[in-house]
Order: structure tokens, then C-alpha cells, then sequence
């Protein structure tokens, strides 16, 4: 069975997962994780190894380097298996706190 037929129980109701998530959702999701999480450790100077599916790299590209990752640039950029993508850091990005506050992922989501 696929995940979104099983019914799941959270809280004591029972929850069907959905069977797809948007991008914007997808930013919802993983944007607390990056600022809470893996932000102070970058910022401590720690390396960090992001594993994950396409669509939460596509959010976080999309959230990390606004300039040249904008909607429609997004759906033509694959994402590869296996293959790592680096990312290096400089301290005091101008924009790091637009960054932290998901404005890229918020700026084009339709309400």
C-alpha cells in the first residue's frame, strides 16, 4: 500500500497522508528545520550533509539562492541521485535573514 491510502493515526484522530505536496508546502515543512537546526550549526562552522528527496532540495535552493532559483527556473533544474551539491557559506550574508524567514518560498504562493 502507499502511504497516502493508509489512514494514520495522530493524536488520537485518524489522518490519511496526502498523496502529493506543493512546494510551498514542502518550504513550510523544511524552512523551520533549516533555521532552527542546521543555520547555528553552519554558523558554528560545522559541515552539514543534507539528505533528502528532490522536492525538499528544490526548496531549499529555491529558498537559499533566490537570484538565480525563481519559480520557473525551478521546474527545469533536475535534481541528481547520488550526486552530492555543495554549498559554502559566508558569514553575514546580507541577505540571510530575508533567507531565514522564507521570504523566496512565500513570495510567489498563491492563497
Amino acid at each position: 500500500k502507499y502511504p497516502h491510502d493508509t489512514p494514520v493515526k495522530r493524536r488520537d484522530k485518524e489522518v490519511i497522508m496526502p498523496s502529493s505536496e506543493s512546494l510551498s508546502d514542502t518550504c513550510q515543512r523544511v524552512l523551520p528545520l533549516w533555521t532552527n537546526k542546521i543555520v547555528p550549526r553552519v554558523q558554528r562552522g560545522e559541515n552539514v550533509l543534507v539528505v533528502a528527496h528532490a522536492n525538499t532540495i528544490r526548496a531549499l535552493l529555491f529558498h537559499l539562492d533566490p537570484d538565480y532559483v525563481t519559480r520557473e527556473t525551478l521546474k527545469k533544474i533536475k535534481i541528481p541521485s547520488a550526486k552530492p551539491l555543495v554549498y559554502t557559506f559566508r558569514s553575514n550574508s546580507e541577505n540571510e535573514d530575508e533567507r531565514q524567514n522564507g521570504e523566496n518560498c512565500n513570495k510567489d504562493k498563491k492563497s
